[in-house]
């Protein structure tokens, strides 16, 4: 049996797999499969043998150079885990990776030559995915609270108006139901907490005197005033009232007092 020849002309045969219905398969997510894998290293030797001036390749060659890399691929990758667990990481990273890549006689220099002969090679187009413009950054909202979007489900909105409930403060739950509910957070005005000048310890020796005295001197007027015949002494009242005889009573010694 002739083997299939590939001409570097063409791309290689890619696998469609259709539906009953003719259509394509609805992709269910990234997934690298053992075709899409072939296919892809297939489409890689073709491009570095191009490079080197071949014009077509046998099919087993292309198998057997397909083995070749796939076997360099899992050695590398195998290093790779290695040295990441060496490491104390559980997954490879780029590192872990060029120094595999560097063990195998294959260092980033080689790798930029390669790179640069093959961008030189016409490639089907591939879409450029650009990435989004940046957003404007949002202003920081104030809080505020969880309202439901109407009353459309009544039992939602009765679940959620005893969540309201149970998160009042305990001075407001005896409040009637009746009652409308607090105002929204973001209406409240945040101030800062009123401080009131405190006394200085000058000023509260000052009326702890004032005191000390005015209590002295209502003790001598409740002792002046509690006997009938005393005479009030002068000398201890004068600093705080006045008092004087007044009156037909003078002789009962009334007296009335000026504070």
């Amino acid at each position: 049996m002739a083997d299939q020849v590939f001409t570097f002309d063409e791309s290689p045969t890619r696998l469609n797999h259709k539906n009953s219905n003719g259509s394509g398969p609805t992709p269910s997510g990234i997934a690298i499969t053992e075709p899409i894998a072939s296919q892809c290293i297939q489409r890689l030797v073709q491009i570095q043998l191009r490079v080197a001036g071949f014009k077509g390749a046998n099919q087993s060659a292309m198998d057997g150079i397909e083995r070749e890399v796939v076997s360099y691929l899992n050695d590398t990758y195998e290093l790779a885990v290695a040295l990441a667990n060496n490491s104390g990481r559980s997954r490879p990273s780029a590192q872990d990776v060029l120094k595999a890549c560097e063990d195998g006689d294959l260092t980033v220099q080689d790798l930029k030559r390669v790179m640069k002969r093959t961008a030189k090679v016409s490639r089907s187009s591939v879409p450029m995915f650009k990435p989004a413009p940046k957003r404007r950054r949002s202003p920081e909202l104030l809080g505020s609270d969880e309202s439901s979007a109407g009353e459309e489900n009544p039992d939602a909105s009765r679940t959620e108006k005893s969540k309201d409930n149970s998160n009042k403060p305990r001075t407001l739950k005896h409040l009637p139901g009746q009652l409308p509910d607090l105002p929204p957070k973001h209406s409240y005005m945040r101030t800062s907490a009123s401080t009131a000048p405190k006394p200085s310890l000058s000023l509260l020796d000052q009326q702890l005197e004032r005191n000390m005295l005015v209590q002295s001197a209502l003790q001598n007027i409740v002792k002046a005033t509690n006997s009938a015949d005393a005479t009030p002494q002068p000398d201890l009242l004068s600093e705080v009232v006045n008092w004087e005889t007044v009156g037909p009573q003078a002789t009962e010694n009334l007296k009335r007092w000026n504070v």
